[in-house]
């Protein structure tokens, strides 16, 4: 897909779902650049600032601009159903087959991560590192909701042969849950009672694509913002205690 002009990615250096976003137009061998956005208010520069919120009125990363159709997509699920629609011509990233039981098991896959776990871990996020006061009950309750999923997710890791989320193949399943997985150390929870799950995401990380992903934003970032290439970019504390654990990611 040369011929393409290059997508713009909108994306955060610490934040999941972006990543899902640079892995899909990595597989799909789309040109693109990353846009880093702090977690402020900043007009220019942060997410809950008047320039990004008129790409996205939500203020939160990612975002995809398309000049190659004039479409802007926001919202990571979003994001990656354009992609399939208006790129996927090989479905590399789609259900095994045609069949609706097919696409059923597809879409439960990455709803249960956009619903489910992604938000139960963002939660965590929230009451282990920047809640105050200090709430351990709260805590307590997302993490074993956290780890309640990661049993779900191991259970069809056994029915599907361990490779893949869903049998037979690749799918934007896959992508939803690579970069939570990632996020599994950080909160304290190592996945050493999930020994399919830990060597899914030891095959995932290893994708070149994967991989190339990760250091697309990684250089964004180094040249927009140098200082996060090493600390990572603080957000806002006070902004984030405003509105909320989800607004973290």
């Amino acid at each position: 897909m040369t011929s393409l002009k290059p997508l713009l990615l909108h994306a955060h250096p610490t934040a999941p779902n972006p990543i899902k976003v640079a892995i899909a137009l990595e597989l799909l061998q789309i040109p693109y650049n990353v846009k880093i956005w702090e977690f402020n208010d900043n007009n220019r520069k942060g997410v809950k600032g008047s320039d990004f919120v008129k790409i996205n009125p939500n203020g939160r990363v990612p975002a995809l601009e398309d000049p190659n159709t004039n479409v802007t997509s926001w919202e990571s699920g979003a994001i990656l159903n354009y992609l399939k629609r208006q790129y996927d011509t090989d479905n590399l990233l789609g259900p095994v087959d045609n069949s609706e039981q097919a696409r059923a098991d597809l879409e439960a896959w990455e709803y249960l991560l956009v619903t489910t776990l992604g938000p139960f871990t963002g939660q965590v996020v929230w009451f282990k590192y920047y809640h105050q006061p200090t709430n351990d009950d709260a805590a307590a309750r997302y993490i074993k909701q956290v780890h309640r999923v990661y049993g779900v997710v191991e259970t069809q890791l056994m029915k599907s042969g361990g490779d893949t989320i869903l049998p037979g193949k690749f799918t934007t399943a896959d992508i939803h849950y690579i970069p939570w997985m990632r996020s599994s150390a950080y909160i304290g929870l190592p996945l050493d009672d999930y020994p399919l799950l830990e060597r899914w995401t030891k095959i995932m990380f290893n994708k070149p694509e994967v991989k190339q992903a990760l250091q697309r934003i990684q250089d964004a970032t180094a040249e927009q913002e140098p200082e996060a290439a090493v600390r990572g970019l603080k957000p806002d504390l006070n902004l984030m205690r405003q509105t909320g654990a989800q607004e973290v990611y």
